[in-house]
C-alpha cells in the first residue's frame, strides 16, 4: 500500500478506501476458518477506515479554513472544544468538527451576503444614478449642439 499523503484529495480518499476494502476482503477469505484472526482483521480494517475518514475530514476542514481566511473570518476559538476534533493531539492536527464546520459555513455565508449587499448598494445609489445623470447631460448637450448648429 502506498504511503498516505499529508492531506488527501477526493480521488485519493476514494482510492484509499477501495484499497482498504480490497485488503480486508482478502483477509476475510484467508481467515474464514479462524474467528480470532477474522476479528483482528476486522479491527484493523475499522482502525484504517477511521484514520482515512479522519484524513478526509481534515481535508475538508483545511478547505473551509482557507475560504474563511480569504474572507478574513476568525476561526472558532480553541476554548470552544465542541468546534474542534483532536485538540489533545490524538488525531494528529486538529480539525473542525461538524459543529465547527456549521459555524464556519454560517460565518462565510454571512460575509458573502454582506459583500453582495455592499456591491448592490454601490450599484443602486452611485453607479446607476451617475450613469443616468451622465445620459441626461449628454442628451442636453446634444440638443444644445443641434439647436446652435441649426441657426
Amino acid at each position: 500500500m502506498k504511503t498516505k499523503p499529508f492531506l488527501m484529495s477526493k480521488d485519493d480518499f476514494r482510492l484509499r478506501l477501495d484499497e482498504i476494502h480490497v485488503e480486508h476482503e482478502a483477509l476475510k477469505q484467508r481467515y474464514v476458518d479462524n474467528p480470532e484472526k477474522l476479528a483482528e482483521a476486522r479491527e484493523e480494517f475499522m482502525a484504517k477506515f477511521r484514520e482515512t475518514a479522519s484524513e478526509w475530514e481534515r481535508f475538508k476542514s483545511v478547505g473551509m479554513i482557507q475560504e474563511a481566511r480569504k474572507f478574513n473570518i476568525d476561526l472558532p476559538s480553541v476554548e470552544e472544544k465542541d468546534a474542534w476534533i483532536g485538540l489533545d493531539g490524538s488525531c494528529g492536527l486538529p480539525f473542525l468538527s461538524n459543529k465547527g464546520k456549521l459555524m464556519m459555513r454560517r460565518a462565510i455565508d454571512d460575509e458573502k451576503m454582506r459583500r453582495r449587499e455592499v456591491a448592490a448598494w454601490w450599484w443602486k445609489t452611485v453607479i446607476i444614478p451617475a450613469l443616468a445623470a451622465l445620459t441626461g447631460v449628454i442628451g442636453a448637450l446634444t440638443g444644445l449642439v443641434a439647436v446652435l448648429h441649426h441657426k
